[in-house]
């Protein structure tokens, strides 16, 4: 009867050690369900970004420009200027940039929108610019000047300069009120480095991978990429809620297994004396290197949503690498065990 009790106990005891597995498992897959759903839901997959291109300020890139040689295999410089300037009675931003925007696309590079939106910039006639005196515009603002879309090779007059139009590009919500012209026009309209907002849009098919190793994680975390991009309330708001219920979802299931009745200290002595000191202290040990092997699976997993399981692990790897203090966490079962094996003997003394 002993045996089958002592049988029944220890099952009992993985029993519940699974059972918490299994609740973190199912609130880590909850988490990735509510975002996947969120991202259906909420984003224009119209205006998701790339998988391979990177959007971040200017400032924050030179930061770590010469931290180390590593490129990308495209970066584009790109501005919008602050404040809007009169055409024909009209006012519009400017954007200046890279030729090959076009071939790329862009944010919305804006103050006031707080929308992640990416702009593939197709064009509905001409072509893009290719001198400094050439600009692309909206179809918005074409039907405005000359209340047509024939304005291909027309001018317009910005700052008492001539730009010749030689292009137009479809309407996208944050920029469909900008003239599109080259990077070297800047210096014409800037007076103050203040009055432009300027950004890089970087393009690598390991853009991750490249961004952790020039800046770490502080680079990658203020870069806008199509990870980042599903970072909005409304998940948050829905992540809580669907956590709450899966969390009570699985205590309802599993509450069986929960419910026991602790063993006696007779039990736990005698089951200790079976096992002997060597025996329990490499049990406790194994079992705390489960536990630290699951967390890691669990921290990589969370990490990944936002960056590349790749990248996700070299961060592990280096938190733990930069905090080796964690492994005193070995020190719980070593010190269970040593205080165990004195409580046997002072019992046994007894």
């Amino acid at each position: 009867m002993d045996h089958y009790m002592k049988i029944d106990k220890k099952e009992t005891k993985e029993s519940r050690l699974f059972s918490t597995f299994i609740r973190l498992t199912l609130l880590i897959g909850g988490y990735y369900l509510v975002f996947f759903v969120g991202s259906l839901i909420f984003i224009n997959q119209e205006y998701r970004i790339p998988q391979d291109i990177g959007y971040i300020n200017l400032n924050m890139y030179e930061k770590y420009a010469s931290e180390n040689d590593i490129s990308f295999d495209m970066e584009i410089n790109v501005s919008r200027t602050f404040f809007s300037y009169d055409v024909d009675e009209n006012e519009y931003d400017l954007i200046f940039a890279d030729e090959n925007i076009f071939n790329v696309g862009t944010m919305n590079i804006s103050f006031i929108s707080n929308d992640d939106n990416f702009y593939s910039l197709e064009f509905i006639e001409g072509e893009p610019f290719s001198n400094s005196d050439e600009v692309v515009i909206s179809e918005k603002i074409s039907l405005e000047l000359f209340q047509s879309l024939d304005s291909i090779n027309k001018n317009i007059e910005i700052n008492e300069i001539s730009y010749k139009i030689v292009g137009i590009i479809k309407d996208y919500d944050d920029i469909d009120d900008c003239i599109i012209m080259q990077n070297d026009n800047i210096n014409y309209f800037v007076a103050l480095p203040h009055a432009v907002i300027q950004a890089k849009i970087l393009v690598d098919d390991d853009l991750h991978l490249k961004l952790y190793e020039k800046g770490g994680y502080d680079l990658i975390n203020n870069t806008i990429t199509r990870n980042s991009q599903g970072r909005t309330k409304e998940y948050f708001s829905i992540f809580s809620i669907f956590s709450l219920a899966i969390g009570l979802f699985t205590n309802a299931k599993m509450k069986k297994n929960d419910d026991i009745e602790k063993q006696t200290k007779e039990e736990s002595i005698r089951r200790y004396q079976e096992l002997g000191f060597s025996l329990s202290l490499v049990k406790s040990l194994v079992l705390t290197t489960m536990f630290m092997l699951y967390m890691i699976i669990v921290y990589i997993v969370i990490l990944s949503y936002e960056f590349t399981f790749l990248v996700s692990g070299l961060m592990v790897i280096d938190f733990f690498m930069g905090f080796p203090y964690i492994f005193l966490i070995y020190l719980i079962p070593i010190i269970w065990n040593v205080f165990t094996e004195l409580k046997i003997k002072r019992i046994t003394q007894i």
